[in-house]
């Protein structure tokens, strides 16, 4: 039997064989209608030649496939991921891009595209959510008021502020139903923050126009003009963050002009230890109850896979609202065990994001010896970059994917972000983002 933690070390057959007359005749043959007699046509024919390659006599040899690309097709998804590992170089990077995830099936593909804490969970977490995976897997998870108990003992705060989502992406997909009027956003942005909100009438801050940082005066200015304010910190794609003080400027102009104002904080616990807080307390949503705070989990605490995210606020009336809009059964039995056990492994989390950190500065350095990239000065995981001569941005990504299978993100097909000139890179740990810097140098010439 395969151990889990040996599967790298085995091949996978591409089930291409040549046999010889003799050797069909003599042994293939005959063995397959034994063990079809034995064990009837439902089986895989690989079995009778796992029984001969113990017979001397057989003489099976393997021949080891290096550098050579191929994909097993047994269904359609088979078909959709072979057609994306085989896509003409042109239409490559969209042919990646348009599985929004799902990378995992792809084994030698190194994203550095998608948002993921690469130092957290720790292994020891992720064994003890393996060694309860059987009840997870074959039990229903509890209703929502358990998980706003689980999420409330993880974050600190009052249960009746609290709703937990599959996913930040459904927190936002549920507020953008509940909420109306005149909405300023500062662009570019998380794509949900403009899709989801149909009933707003979105005003764009255009955070280019001030070096893709935040203006807190023209922040403040659209607070007074909007209904609602939307605010990620640190800013995606750009990495610009809004210290604390800042932020409670913008509040305070929020409350006395009745302003609703949306916090997205998925990636504030990458900031430097002496910039990093926090939104997410009693007092501060007691203090403005206007005040609505987002995180995703899955981007911070390194686990997309069990889709979770939190959303927080004082103002009962919009709780119950949004609460209205979810299902019962909205998280998952792992995502559920994960914010049981969190307390346990708080310390890891905050050492995480502390080397998140420390591979940001390196990465950040590193990339600024890249002739043809400037990096811009980022507080989350991963750092914006302008492609100032050589090649558009989906020509760099393009390459990067082709020739290193290396994907990063191209955001020239982001709005509010520029044509060709801008990509965004996950900071990884030191040795994928050495592997990284190594890739980029070799275009360097």
């Amino acid at each position: 039997m395969q151990k889990r933690n040996q599967l790298n070390d085995y091949y996978k057959t591409v089930n291409i064989y040549k046999f010889s007359k003799e050797f069909s005749s003599r042994l293939y043959v005959p063995f397959l209608e034994a063990y079809i007699q034995a064990y009837g046509k439902n089986q895989y024919y690989e079995m009778v030649l796992k029984t001969l390659a113990h017979l001397s006599q057989a003489q099976l040899k393997a021949f080891v496939l290096r550098n050579v690309t191929w994909y097993e097709v047994d269904n359609s998804a088979d078909l959709e991921i072979a057609d994306t590992l085989f896509t003409p170089q042109d239409r490559m990077l969209a042919a990646y891009n348009s599985h929004y995830g799902g990378y995992w099936r792809f084994p030698k593909l190194a994203d550095f595209c998608y948002l993921v804490n690469p130092y957290f969970p720790p292994t020891r977490m992720e064994e003890q959510m393996r060694s309860f995976s059987h009840p997870l897997l074959t039990q229903y998870p509890s209703g929502m008021q358990m998980q706003k108990q689980l999420a409330s003992s993880m974050f600190g705060v009052n249960q009746d502020y609290l709703l937990i989502g599959n996913g930040a992406a459904e927190l936002i997909d549920v507020l953008g139903r509940s909420v109306s009027g005149k909405m300023s956003l500062s662009v570019p942005a998380f794509n949900e923050y403009i899709r989801c909100f149909r009933d707003c009438e979105i005003r764009k801050i255009y955070s280019r126009d001030y070096g893709f940082t935040f203006n807190i005066n023209a922040l403040c200015a659209a607070a007074v003009e909007s209904d609602v304010i939307t605010l990620v910190n640190p800013d995606n794609p750009s990495g610009a963050f809004m210290p604390k003080d800042d932020v409670i400027r913008l509040l305070d102009v929020c409350k006395q002009h009745d302003t609703r104002c949306i916090f997205d904080e998925s990636f504030i616990d990458f900031a430097d230890p002496k910039l990093r807080y926090t939104l997410l307390t009693d007092d501060i949503l007691e203090a403005y109850p206007n005040l609505i705070v987002i995180k995703s989990i899955s981007k911070s605490y390194g686990v997309p896979g069990i889709r979770l995210g939190i959303l927080a606020c004082a103002d009962r009336t919009l709780q119950k609202k949004m609460n209205d809009l979810i299902s019962i059964w909205n998280v998952n039995s792992y995502a559920e065990y994960f914010m049981q056990i969190f307390n346990l492994y708080a310390k890891s989390y905050c050492s995480a994001c502390d080397k998140i950190g420390e591979q940001r500065k390196l990465l950040y350095e590193a990339l600024k010896e890249i002739s043809y990239l400037e990096p811009y000065p980022s507080q989350a995981n991963y750092i914006m970059c302008r492609v100032t001569r050589k090649y558009t941005s989906k020509e760099f990504a393009t390459m990067l994917l082709r020739r290193n299978n290396l994907l990063i993100k191209d955001l020239s097909g982001k709005a509010d972000c520029g044509e060709g000139e801008f990509i965004r890179i996950a900071v990884k740990d030191e040795r994928e983002n050495r592997m990284l810097i190594d890739a980029m140098k070799a275009l360097d010439v």
